[in-house]
């Protein structure tokens, strides 16, 4: 159909035109305002349709159902995206990156709306949800005068790799364990194979 230009109002109307170029040009273009036209009516429903049955232009009509059924055009769809931020929590084992650039995004498209989403209340949001183990850090970074959401994530991210850095020492440390008491286990086994009972067995067969 090639008609979404139209309906964006990237594409103008052909000027009025005498020659059979210009003409065909201005009836190629009115042939894809009534495509328009007609798909964007068959694409709603009965109650939706209701919105735009007095219009005839492409473009009004889109505009129309975007003001009226947009998520961040209208007051419910802002509201639920309100309220994801508000729900929102890390995920098991979401890198705390990955959560601040989900919380970033709910912002963004309520950027500008009358549910909009302040700096402070970003970083507050994400002090009080980040999971235990970063309470320590937290109270540190909280303290910070003029704490950005970079400095944030940056401090949150040095931390993750302290953790995880614990983490592995502590995998390490547990395997050596494990080696050295298999180890010391072998040893005093050999030294009982070795030892007393079995010269005392040969003892008392002497004596007999």
């Amino acid at each position: 159909m090639n008609a979404f230009e139209i309906v964006r109002r990237e594409e103008p109307e052909p000027p009025a035109s005498n020659t059979v170029t210009g003409r065909q040009a201005i009836t190629d273009y009115k042939k894809r305002v009534a495509l328009a036209t007609s798909a964007i009516r068959f694409s709603c429903t009965q109650a939706v349709a209701i919105c735009i049955r007095d219009e005839t232009d492409p473009a009004t009509m889109w505009t129309i159902l975007l003001k009226k059924f947009d998520a961040t055009s209208s007051f419910i769809g802002r509201n639920a995206i309100a309220t994801q931020f508000h729900s929102a929590r890390p995920e098991e084992g979401e890198r705390m990156s990955l959560y601040i650039s989900r919380l970033q995004t709910y912002r963004a498209e309520l950027q500008g709306s009358s549910q909009e989403i302040s700096e402070e209340n970003l970083l507050g949001h994400i002090y009080s949800t980040c999971p235990p183990k970063f309470k320590t850090i937290i109270t540190v970074l909280k303290r910070t005068p003029e704490m950005t959401i970079e400095a944030l994530e940056a401090g949150l991210k040095e931390a993750e790799e302290e953790f995880k850095a614990e983490e592995m020492a502590a995998v390490v440390d547990s395997k050596s364990a494990t080696g050295l008491y298999a180890q010391g286990r072998g040893g005093r086994g050999g030294y009982r194979g070795r030892g007393g009972r079995g010269g005392r067995g040969g003892r008392g067969g002497r004596g007999g």
